[in-house]
């Protein structure tokens, strides 16, 4: 008897530390366990989420044209009122970069760095830590994009572990220039 790929899928999302090749794959092979993947990605369950965002990732990283089609279901999270909803839009946004003919990155620039002024230290530093990957894939932003890095002080002046974000613009510069 086959096993339902959508029920396959969410069983190996509760496991402690899944298979993540096998997840993307069936995320890749059934267009229902793909809605079920994005479905997850707000799901309350954090190890299904985690584990949901990493299969989705792996995606994203060596095929973002397949992911590419759901470009606004991530843009909405980047107004969640969830952390975790908001850094799942941010990464998975910067890789789609790579695979953005209809330049909706840019349409989206100043939404996108408008989060440098979001009161959580963890979203400023990982718009921070993605935007290495953007400057990669969108070179014709890379001017925009280090005014913004060049002069974090301006945005996180409330905040209390400055050095911690200038961390991630380091990291980000590193990336950009390929100096890890």
């Amino acid at each position: 008897m086959k096993t339902n790929p959508c029920k396959q899928f969410q069983d190996k999302t509760t496991a402690r530390e899944p298979d993540l090749e096998v997840l993307a794959s069936l995320i890749l092979e059934d267009p229902d366990v793909l809605n079920k993947a994005l479905e997850n990605l707000t799901e309350k369950n954090e190890t299904v989420r985690y584990n949901t965002f990493r299969a989705i990732k792996r995606i994203t990283e060596s095929d973002p044209g397949f992911i590419y089609p759901y470009w606004d279901s991530f843009v909405s999270q980047l107004e969640s009122s969830n952390t975790y909803h908001i850094l799942v839009g941010v990464h998975i946004l910067a890789d789609l970069t790579a695979a953005d003919p209809e330049s909706r990155f840019e349409k989206l620039f100043d939404n996108f760095y408008d989060l440098l002024n979001h009161k959580s230290m963890i979203v400023v530093s990982h718009v921070c830590l993605a935007s290495g990957r953007i400057m990669i894939h969108k070179p014709g932003l890379i001017a925009r994009i280090e005014d913004k890095l060049l002069n974090i002080d301006r945005f996180i002046k409330q905040q209390k572990h400055k050095d911690l974000i200038k961390g991630s613009v380091l990291e980000a510069f590193a990336e950009a220039r390929d100096l890890t």
